[in-house]
């Protein structure tokens, strides 16, 4: 996606929001599938969001939304011992991620209920232990095949003066109408070229049939 980031002189307010969540069921349903095997994604976002809570389109403006996703699945056993925070460092390590972790700060379950994260180590220590206690908690439950389905949501969230988050809204609205045009013209053009090769062939047609007649 594009990058809209506003031009500014200043330094932007912002932090780093980190979440953890089980993506494979619902709360109430995800001890009563059986488990053996850890599946970890990870999804990056950038937004971009008013400072103004009185206007009414505040929606945040997204501009990197990037998913990196493994095949790796890993046994339960090696998230239930103290090789966690390892797994975890390894997998960020292989990830190009856009923007600096810095200002972190943990998402708990409730938006707005968060606390601060000292650094990236202590990011992946928080990670690893809300990922062994999900696979704990399951593997105490239950045995047999299964898996659970991890997924770490960090988020850079950028909190801009209202009148540079109605920039950049505009700036959004004139790439997304570039576009459209720029869809519909090729769409055009691709018209007048079959139009053009039905006619040729209705000529040809034509032609063919007067010379039997």
């Amino acid at each position: 996606m594009q990058d809209f980031s506003p031009r500014r002189s200043y330094a932007p307010e912002y932090s780093v929001f980190v979440k953890v969540e089980n993506r494979g069921f619902p709360d109430h349903e995800s001890l009563s599938i059986p488990h053996s095997q850890v599946s970890i994604a990870w999804k990056f976002i950038r937004s971009h969001r008013s400072s103004s809570d009185t206007d009414t389109d505040t929606r945040p403006i997204i501009d990197v939304n990037t998913w990196y996703e493994s095949n790796e699945k890993y046994p339960f056993e090696l998230f239930t011992s103290n090789n966690t925070c390892n797994i975890i460092s390894n997998m960020l390590s292989r990830i190009e991620i856009s923007f600096p972790l810095d200002r972190l700060r943990w998402r708990k379950r409730y938006i707005g209920n968060t606390e601060p994260l000292e650094d990236v180590e202590a990011m992946t220590r928080k990670i690893g232990l809300v990922v062994k206690a999900m696979a704990s908690q399951a593997a105490s439950h239950h045995s047999g095949l299964g898996r659970l389905d991890i997924l770490v949501t960090v988020e850079k969230e950028i909190i801009l003066p209202q009148t540079q988050y109605q920039l950049m809204q505009l700036e959004v609205r004139v790439a997304d109408l570039s576009q459209g045009l720029a869809s519909l013209r090729q769409g055009y053009v691709d018209d007048v070229r079959r139009l053009q090769d039905l006619q040729d062939l209705e000529l040809r047609q034509s032609t063919e049939r007067n010379q039997f007649t």
